[in-house]
């Protein structure tokens, strides 16, 4: 078997699942190495010492009854002491609850006299608009709640511009003046199916909020586990990530040979932790951290070994055992943060801050970069692949 060089990979919080990890680490390997696979990505776990957070994940607050509905239950989303203008208005030019009927009526009837090629009596046609919206709104469920001006007018210019178009095309089809009875009921089906649409869309918003909160609930409490067994068990994880590294051989992580490493949230403390030891540091030529807290922990808790503290003035210059660092962060990542302010490397260079986009939809915001392509495309070009 041909010689591969090992790329260090080092998980961060919520990790308990050593062969999940090791699968990601082959799948990360495969995608980023080249056709002859010269790399070898070396899975370093310790998310068995953190098994402890089972307790602390247990006193996170149900969830359950924010319960996403739909179809005839569209209106039943969220409970109902959840006020909707958070979402459903922008908090400019807000309405009070008595005037908004009327922005809506008036702009529905500002919508059909802007009309020009209307074939019906608009005058009719406005009051049968004023008098189905009246009797409609307070029925709705969503559309009641809004209180932005702007999507008041939106709404009431919609309702006119639909009714006096169905109003125009079946004049046409009747002679008789008695199509003219159905213009009421279709303008009030048009307010019901604007609310039901709206509700859709609340729906997958609310969905998508409630089920990430839940994740961000979960993430946020494995976190604060893993901080406080990384306190109490940290000489036994750095232990273990030292005896993974001399698996692979014993010079590995030495001044002799530094190593690659690849290192997720708090993966990255754990990599800075050794590689600023005073005695015996890892040696570290290429330091990749993504979605990590080295730099507020520093701040927060100055890591100790060979470096200062933050002076707010000046960068910490970091030790020779780091040669070379890239940190990748996501805008929507509550876990990562830059480190380019605060540190800079022996050499004088700074450590590169790359933000990588994500995907609102996407709601695994501590944990997406394993997969996205941006940011393999990145470790393979630091990597020389």
């Amino acid at each position: 078997m041909s010689y591969k060089e090992p790329v260090f990979v080092i998980h961060g919080v919520n990790n308990r699942d050593q062969s999940a990890f090791e699968a990601q680490v082959g799948e990360l390997e495969e995608s980023v190495n080249d056709i002859d696979g010269i790399l070898k990505f070396v899975p370093v776990y310790w998310g068995d010492i953190g098994e402890q957070d089972i307790n602390i994940v247990s006193t996170i607050p149900n969830l359950d009854y924010f319960s996403v509905r739909s179809g005839d239950d569209y209106d039943k989303i969220v409970p109902d002491d959840i006020s909707f203008d958070i979402i459903l208005s922008n908090n400019q030019d807000l309405v009070v609850e008595s005037e908004r009927l009327s922005i809506v009526t008036e702009s529905g009837s500002n919508a059909i006299e802007n009309q020009n090629d209307s074939f019906v009596d608009s005058d009719e046609i406005k009051q049968q608009i004023i008098e189905a919206i009246e009797e409609y709104w307070f029925s709705t469920s969503f559309l009641n709640q809004i209180s932005s001006r702007e999507l008041l007018e939106q709404i009431g210019d919609s309702i006119g511009s639909i009714t006096i178009d169905y109003a125009n095309n079946v004049s046409c089809e009747y002679e008789t003046r008695g199509w003219q009875d159905n213009i009421k009921e279709f303008c009030g089906k048009t307010i019901s199916t604007l609310d039901k649409q709206i509700g859709s869309v609340l729906g997958k918003t609310m969905g998508n909020w409630v089920s990430n909160g839940r994740n961000m609930a979960r993430e946020n409490a494995a976190f604060l586990s893993d901080i406080l067994v990384y306190q109490r068990h940290g000489e036994e994880i750095l232990e273990r990530v030292r005896n993974s590294i001399a698996d692979e051989g014993i010079e590995y992580g030495t001044q002799q040979k530094p190593i690659n490493v690849i290192a997720h949230s708090f993966g990255g403390i754990i990599s800075f932790d050794l590689a600023v030891l005073e005695e015996n540091p890892l040696w570290i030529n290429k330091l990749m951290t993504f979605g990590s807290q080295v730099a507020l922990f520093h701040i927060l808790d100055p890591r100790g070994g060979v470096i200062p503290r933050y002076d707010h003035q000046n960068r910490i210059t970091l030790p020779s055992t780091i040669n070379k660092w890239t940190n990748f962060w996501a805008a929507l990542d509550p876990l990562a943060f830059s480190v380019s302010n605060i540190f800079q490397l022996s050499s004088g260079e700074i450590p590169n801050d790359i933000g990588i986009k994500h995907r609102i939809s996407d709601l695994n915001v501590h944990g997406f970069y394993w997969q996205d392509s941006t940011f393999r495309s990145h470790i393979r070009y630091i990597l020389n692949l």
